[in-house]
């Protein structure tokens, strides 16, 4: 009898540990995702700021994840003046927190 008992309260351990491991998971990729929507949001503003008055802009497409220091962002809008869309990529360094822009494309 006390096998029995030894294996259940062993399973018992097990099932309490994977469902505490499963917890801090959840808990973990909820506040990862919070990460990259907040970084998304700075790179927005970051990358809006940058722009100036270079264009207006009409669209901005953010790739937070970008690489290891950097996220990137493309956006799209006419240059002051013209009626003709142009493209200005933005490079947003994560660790500086600042943002620079390309030329007009």
């Amino acid at each position: 009898m006390t096998g029995l008992l030894g294996r259940h309260r062993h399973l018992t351990r097990a099932a309490c540990f994977a469902a505490t491991i499963m917890t801090f998971a959840q808990q973990a990729q909820a506040s990862s995702d919070d990460a990259w929507v907040e970084l998304e949001v700075a790179v927005r503003q970051a990358c809006l700021n940058a722009v100036g008055g270079m264009i207006t802009v009409n669209t901005i497409n953010v790739d937070p994840y970008g690489s290891e220091s950097y996220a990137f962002a493309v956006m799209v809008g006419p240059e002051q003046g013209a009626p003709a869309d142009r493209v200005v990529v933005c490079a947003y360094d994560k660790f500086k927190q600042s943002a620079e822009v390309s030329g007009l494309f």
